[in-house]
């Protein structure tokens, strides 16, 4: 009987055995026993097989006797291997008996769990969790909790994470650690590199149990591409409201709803277009948690937003739709250190504004420090941010980023730049601006105040500047409930002149927000320039770059204002520096730079709407309407400028059509017709003839190397125009661009190439099979290929070097001697004429000059051509409608590109002229010659106008005099017969011949055509009659303008004059006519 019931618990407990999943342990099958001597006989025998038994198993027959027989349960530890002792029948016996005992062993605590956590899941999870959370999903929750053994033991509920296809589930108990905030939560999935976490979030759900027991956050993901799962629809009701308020803008929506029933109980309501909802959803429960309040549960969810530009085939535009269940209270353990609760409005305002457009450090800053708000943070860093510009140019030790992050925060410090910005605050509140004398009289205290207390110089320096910002504001967006970012039209006093170029500028503004920074600086009222955007890939980058932003752009307008002569703008030039972000990196293939650039775009552009659309929102104390006027540059793209000219129309801006150039339907794109190369082309021509090297000279082809690569504006078309006008009689011997370095002395296949430039491919991707004998391909991403690409434009030899791309200030003073790598020191191109904008910077062109005779073209000259074509687009769009315009495009576009030849031309031609008879002087020193004493006669024109033409309720009266003509000046030239005039030389013909000069007075602002009318005379002038004649004209505006006006009028004479010579056989007819037209208008039209 003993042995049988022996046996019998032997069996059960080695079922518990492999149930509790003892792998090391095992339980002895007993054969029938019928005294207690015959168990200690068999204890003895199993000893000698290596067994051991458990110590408490075996206590003696008292023992036994006590437990009732329970002591059968015996463990035994395996010492050896069973199979020394068990038969084979015996092995397959117990392995079949430990998995049955272990699946009977879970099913019965499975059955004991669920019996437990089935009644409780039903009762205390919401009921919006079994209306939203598919059965599937419940399921697997169910299964993760009940599957603890925690749960058994007491019903705690310990940190559990579920995965499936397309989703994760945390599960997280009552009392949750920081680091189980769903901000942490976000941020450990976007650093995870799993594979389903490399999708796209399409939404997030919280849930919390009656009991508070358990939070659940449910984080879904994009399904996979060609899996058969379904984007998930909205999930809760206000959802599509939400959207269809949103959609087709950038802006997002916040809105409260407080609980009737409980006064500390509300959901807010997010709608944010463009945003990556994981970085949203963290930045709104960042900014809910600064103000102590407790999300009670969330739902997240998208909606694909069709009508929004912004999306692309691979990431659809969308809108993220939040509903946020909240608690707004404190946590008294930690009330301290949370922010008061604002005002449900302010609230709404901070966090809209917040959610997609604020700066990071802006958060971290007003999370910091309990008396900063957030938008104190946003004046605070943007103010410091401008300094750090202004300041680190010359001092770029000092007044590093993290130096100056440092500075403001100091205990000593931090009041005077709490100050500064409430002081900005105040100045500019549109409810009650600031008076001139109030603002005067804090101003000058809190200068005392600082000058008390602060004797570090850096740190004076500092808090100076940004007092001074204040002071030199003369509008912001600040107020502006919908702003992008913090925007300021600036004094141009406070940013000064650049390393290139010491005028100073007609205005400046301004702009900070969210990873970047930007400026734009114009030279005039009517000024036009390009908008890029420099994005740097690494912080190291960055922080070099950040030093040089406002330089940048000051020297780009300045080059832009010389260069620009022809044209009624002066120059201008924005640069946006974008701040590179690990969430670059998050799902890199669908977001990245392009996304963020797009949107630093759109937030620049609508800043700069802020302060020029006449917002009643915004003080003015500049007390003057301005226009700008953009055009594209680099990163800037088709989608880009469509999306400027909409949001322009939206903004109800003045000649919304005007604001940006290079439109992709109806205007003239610049890569498509190779405009800037049109010019590029024409004075390499005339170089190569005036330095003896053109091929109609030397019966042999010339050689040229470009920067630039065949999928860029001006080097693809350059080599495009270069096969067309000389075909074998040119060897292309160089390229470089971002992605390789090609060369070959013996000259590039141009058949490949042109197929590289009509499919836009980089050089990399070049048919290496098409390689001459000596001509290599270096790829860049390998040190070698960087540096071969780096060095191309020194090393190659070549008859002439066409810098059409790359970086500002790649030749300058410190590396200019790299050029001349020829034998004795010789430049590796004589000649070189630049199609990109200050590739060399002036001191190195000079230097390059005077030591080596290199024969350099100036940007200014040689590339201007592309800023004409725009500023004859943006004349069109205030002219013609957009279908008027696609109606005459095909005839508009040859006219201009034949006047864009003309102007290249007699610029080229005159140049070379003037370096033949002063061969001392460089020809960059020419060119900047010609376009100071364009612009000179140009404003003392149009200040004339300014001064003596009257204009009532905005109509000119064209009848007015402004010249008296003849020898006894009884000839009386009106305003309306000089726009007459300069209609014919400067407007193309298929757009004069749609419209007519009278259109041109009506539509044609009076500001634009005063220009218009001072840049036609003014070139017409310069370039007929030379820089010796203009630069002896009288200081007197009114003397310059009134010889201006004559000398158009003569020359018009003249040339019924030379008509009437060519027609009359006199003889020596062609001299008389040489005569005339190299001395007859000056001579007739001095004062």
């Amino acid at each position: 009987m003993l042995g049988q019931l022996l046996h019998s618990a032997a069996r059960v407990q080695a079922q518990q055995a492999a149930a509790a999943g003892l792998r090391s342990k095992m339980a002895i099958s007993l054969r029938s026993f019928s005294t207690h001597r015959e168990v200690q006989s068999c204890l003895g025998q199993t000893s000698r097989h290596g067994l051991v038994f458990h110590r408490r198993s075996i206590a003696g027959k008292s023992a036994w006797r006590r437990t009732n027989l329970r002591p059968a349960f015996m463990l035994v530890r395996a010492v050896s291997n069973p199979a020394t002792w068990l038969d084979r029948t015996d092995q397959d016996e117990l392995h079949k008996n430990r998995r049955n005992a272990m699946l009977y062993e879970l099913e019965q605590q499975q059955r004991s769990a669920a019996e437990k956590v089935v009644p409780w899941f039903l009762k205390n999870m919401p009921e919006a969790y079994f209306e939203r959370v598919p059965v599937e999903l419940q399921k697997v929750h169910l299964r993760a909790i009940a599957g603890n053994t925690q749960v058994c033991n007491g019903g705690v509920i310990p940190r559990l994470t579920v995965t499936d296809d397309n989703s994760i589930t945390v599960l997280l108990p009552e009392k949750r650690k920081s680091d189980d905030s769903l901000e942490t939560l976000l941020t450990n999935f976007n650093r995870s590199r799993s594979h389903i976490v490399q999708r796209v979030l399409q939404s997030v759900q919280l849930f919390t149990s009656e009991d508070e027991s358990l939070h659940m956050n449910i984080f879904t993901f994009e399904p996979e591409a060609g899996s058969s799962a379904q984007r998930q629809k909205p999930i809760f009701e206000e959802a599509q409201m939400l959207f269809d308020r949103v959609k087709g803008t950038e802006t997002p929506l916040v809105e409260l709803k407080m609980d009737a029933a409980n006064s500390k109980h509300g959901t807010v309501f997010i709608a944010a277009p463009n945003v990556i909802k994981t970085l949203a959803l963290m930045r709104a429960t960042r900014y809910l948690s600064m103000h102590g309040c407790t999300m009670k549960s969330a739902e997240v969810v998208s909606i694909i937003d069709e009508s929004n530009s912004l999306g692309t085939d691979n990431v659809p535009a969308e809108v993220c739709l939040m509903k946020l269940e909240m608690d707004f209270t404190f946590n008294d353990s930690d009330q301290y250190d949370k922010k008061p609760l604002p005002g449900v409005e302010q609230m709404c305002n901070e966090l809209q504004h917040g959610l997609k457009w604020l700066n990071e450090r802006d958060f971290e800053l007003s999370s910091k420090y309990r008396q900063i708000s957030l938008t104190q943070a946003e004046v605070i860093n943007a103010l410091a941010s401008l300094q750090h510009t202004r300041l680190g140019l010359h001092d770029p030790y000092s007044f590093t980023a993290t130096n100056i992050s440092l500075m403001i925060e100091r205990q000593q410090l931090l009041p005077h730049v709490i100050a500064i910005a409430d002081l900005f605050l105040e100045r500019f509140n549109p409810e009650s601006p600031m008076e001139t004398a109030k603002f005067q009289e804090k101003l000058e205290a809190l200068t005392l105040a600082i000058g008390r207390t602060v004797n570090d110089e850096t740190e004076l320096s500092l808090l100076s500047g940004m007092l001074d910002a204040v002071k030199a504001t003369r509008r912001t967006n600040l107020y502006l409930p919908n702003r992008y970012a913090l925007a300021l039209r600036l004094d141009p006093e406070h940013l000064g002149h650049g390393t290139v170029g010491a005028d100073m500028p007609y205005g400046s503004f301004f702009v900070y927000g969210r990873r970047f920074q930007a400026f734009h600086v114009r030279f005039r009222d009517i000024a036009r320039g390009g908008l890029r955007v420099v994005a740097p890939r690494t912080k190291d980058q960055h922080a070099a770059e950040s030093t040089r932003t406002y330089n940048e752009a000051y020297s780009l307008a300045y080059a832009q204002q010389l260069k620009n002569k022809d044209i009624p703008e002066g120059g201008a030039k924005a640069a946006v520096l974008l701040e590179p972000d690990d969430s670059d990196n998050y799902i890199p293939t669908l977001f990245g730079q392009s996304f963020m650039i797009r949107k630093v775009v759109r937030a620049f552009t609508e800043s700069i709407l802020d302060l020029t659309s006449g917002d009643a929102r915004v003080v003015d104390l500049l007390g003057k309407d301005e226009l700008i006027y953009l055009g594209p540059d680099e990163n800037i793209v088709p989608q880009d400028i469509d999306w400027i000219i909409n949001r322009a129309v939206q903004r109800n801006y003045v000649m919304p059509q005007a604001l940006m150039s290079s439109k992709p339907k109806n205007g003239i794109n610049h890569k498509q017709f190779g405009v800037t190369s049109e010019g590029v082309a024409v004075n390499l021509e005339v170089a190569l003839k005036q330095t003896g090297k053109h091929p109609s000279q030397t019966d042999k082809a010339f050689t040229v190397k470009l920067t630039g690569g065949t999928d860029g504006d001006v080097a693809g078309n350059m080599l495009r125009l270069l096969n067309e006008q000389y075909g074998d009689d040119v060897k292309v011997v160089g390229l470089a661009d971002g992605t390789a370095s090609l060369e070959d002395s013996d000259g590039l296949d141009m058949q490949e190439l042109m197929r590289m430039v009509s499919a836009s491919l980089p050089l990399s991707a070049f048919t290496t099979s098409r390689l001459g004998p000596n001509g290599f391909l270096a790829l860049s991403n390998t040190l070698e290929g960087s540096q071969l690409r780096d060095t191309m434009h020194n090393r190659v030899a070549a008859d002439a070097f066409v810098p059409a791309g790359g970086r500002p200030g790649t030749v300058n003073i410190r590396n200019y001697k790299d050029y001349l790598s020829g034998p004795n020191g010789t430049p590796s191109s004589s000649l070189i004429v630049e199609g990109a904008n200050l590739f060399i910077t002036p001191e190195a062109r000079q230097a390059l000059f005077e030591e080596a005779d290199v024969v350099i073209v100036k940007d200014s000259s040689a590339n201007k051509c592309g800023v004409i074509t725009s500023s004859y687009e943006i004349l069109a769009s205030m002219l013609v409608s957009p279908e008027e315009f696609l109606e005459i495009k095909s005839d508009l576009v040859p006219d201009v590109l034949a006047q864009l030849k003309r102007l290249a031309r007699v610029e080229a031609e005159m140049l070379f002229r003037e370096l033949k008879s002063d061969p001392n002087t460089s020809l960059p020193k020419q060119s900047e010659r010609v376009s100071m004493a364009i612009n000179r006669v140009h404003d003392a024109i149009t200040a004339n106008l300014q001064k003596t033409i009257s204009v009532k309720d905005g109509s000119v009266d064209w009848s007015q005099v402004v010249a008296s003509i003849g020898e006894r000046k009884d000839v009386k030239l009106t305003l309306g017969e000089v726009l007459e005039l300069v209609a014919k030389e400067h407007v193309p013909k298929a757009l004069l011949n749609k419209v007519g000069t009278e259109t041109l007075r009506q539509r044609v602002p009076w500001p634009y055509l005063q220009n218009l009318i001072a840049c036609n005379l003014a070139t017409k002038l310069v370039y007929s009659e030379g820089l010796e004649f203009a630069e002896k004209l009288p200081q007197d505006d009114s003397r310059i303008a009134t010889t201006a006006y004559r000398y158009v009028a003569q020359s018009q004479m003249l040339e019924k004059l030379v008509d009437a010579v060519s027609q009359s056989g006199l003889p020596m007819s062609d001299d008389i006519i040489h005569i005339i037209k190299n001395s007859g208008a000056a001579m007739l039209s001095r004062p």
